[in-house]
């Protein structure tokens, strides 16, 4: 019953919605006194309950949206979410100061305008109507995505508890700088790929003809461009810390972005090989992978970081990630076996790893030494050429479709 699908979807989202910021308002008192160690701050928790409540209703008509491949549309929504909230925090935090109650509101007036606006928009493209049968399935198929979303922040973040306890406040800071320049990564490349395969994806292999290209591609083209972003963000990470910040001790931590970007190319692999899980319909298998994964980490953690501090937690970050792709990827390939360019891959991960050596030789600090890191970042393209990750006539047929493409267009 694909008419009632949106419907059904937000109805249920409300509803569990609902739920949730009802247990906030019940709960209010001893959640104050866990979370904030304030038993007396009740209104702040139960106004976040109502952040909850609209977060909940606002992913539907986000998904709605992503279905109809309507990007420009997704963006303007998110940006207008996002306005609103900048705006809502400095007037409740900085001109009304109201301190933390304030920024809840600031909250829960950016997801409560946005679901308004999405809602408004939804239910003008489509028909609300609620199928309970058909909510019954989703939440089957959608119950063992969320044991497995509640696992990755563990995958994500968890080294940074463990490496407090071992290690202290300081270790963590610095470990904490590297994963943030590193999440440049993951918000430029991994995000915007599992943005766009989760409907396309799923799209292209739910077709009559079940198309495996675009994962075959998708792989090979996010592993070059994600890995030449991998050996900039890593060669520069010296000089993007040194523009930021004055402290002498944050620089320590530019080394780490090399292997904890490695781990976000090894996750954007696993994406790509998740996508055609969710056709098949076997989420139970993503959510296993990633709860085994976030295991994996906490007991690697536990073992490396007492004696490696946060070069263990990188280490740990690296292989769990690793493990993560492989495990997909293995049980991928039982429903749409595809081709991936694992030799190309490996290559890619190798040149990195040899260009970002041969970056560190020369050092940092000088005009000379950024001037030989710039060309090393920019010898990676001719390389990846050379080893035939991307073939000559490849690159002349993409060349000669761009210029068809912008030959097309309508002259002014």
């Amino acid at each position: 019953d694909r008419a009632a699908a949106p419907g059904s979807a937000l109805i249920a989202a409300a509803t569990s919605g609902l739920v949730m910021a009802a247990a906030f308002w019940l709960l209010a008192s001893p959640l104050a006194e866990w979370l904030l160690n304030d038993g007396s701050r009740v209104g702040t928790i139960r106004w976040y309950g109502g952040y909850v409540l609209f977060q909940s209703i606002v992913a539907v008509p986000y998904a709605f949206i992503r279905l109809r491949e309507r990007a420009v549309l997704f963006v303007v929504a998110r940006l207008s979410e996002i306005a609103v909230l900048i705006i809502g925090v400095f007037v409740f935090l900085a001109r009304m100061r109201l301190g933390l109650e304030g920024i809840v509101y600031a909250f829960v007036l950016s997801s409560g305008v946005a679901a308004l606006l999405l809602i408004v928009g939804m239910a003008s493209q489509a028909r609300i109507r609620f199928s309970g049968p058909l909510v019954r399935r989703m939440l089957r198929y959608g119950a063992p995505l969320a044991i497995g979303s509640l696992a990755l922040p563990v995958l994500h973040a968890g080294d940074r508890y463990i490496l407090d306890a071992f290690r202290g406040s300081e270790t963590v800071a610095l470990y904490y700088w590297g994963s943030r320049l590193s999440g440049l990564l993951n918000m430029l490349f991994v995000q915007s790929v599992s943005m766009a395969l989760v409907v396309v994806g799923v799209k292209v292999l739910a077709g009559p003809e079940h198309d495996v290209s675009l994962h075959r591609r998708t792989f090979r083209h996010f592993t070059v461009w994600a890995g030449w972003g991998v050996l900039v963000l890593s060669l520069f990470a010296h000089e993007i810390t040194t523009v930021l910040t004055d402290d002498p001790r944050y620089p320590l931590a530019a080394p780490l972005v090399l292997p904890l970007s490695l781990g976000y190319l090894f996750y954007g692999h696993y994406v790509v090989f998740s996508n055609t899980l969710l056709v098949s319909g076997r989420t139970h298998v993503i959510g296993a992978n990633v709860f085994i994964a976030a295991v994996f980490n906490i007991v690697l953690n536990l073992i490396l970081i007492p004696r490696f501090g946060m070069w263990g937690a990188a280490a740990a970050t690296v292989v769990s990630y690793l493990l993560l792709a492989l495990l997909t990827a293995a049980y991928a390939r039982r429903d749409y076996p595809v081709n991936y360019t694992w030799r190309g891959a490996a290559f890619v991960i190798a040149l990195v790893v040899a260009l970002y050596v041969a970056g560190s030789a020369v050092g940092e600090g000088t005009v000379l030494s950024f001037g030989i890191r710039v060309l090393i970042g920019l010898a990676y393209l001719p390389l990846v050429v050379l080893l035939r990750v991307y073939k000559t006539q490849e690159i002349r047929e993409a060349l000669t479709r761009i210029r068809a493409a912008v030959g097309q267009r309508p002259r002014p």
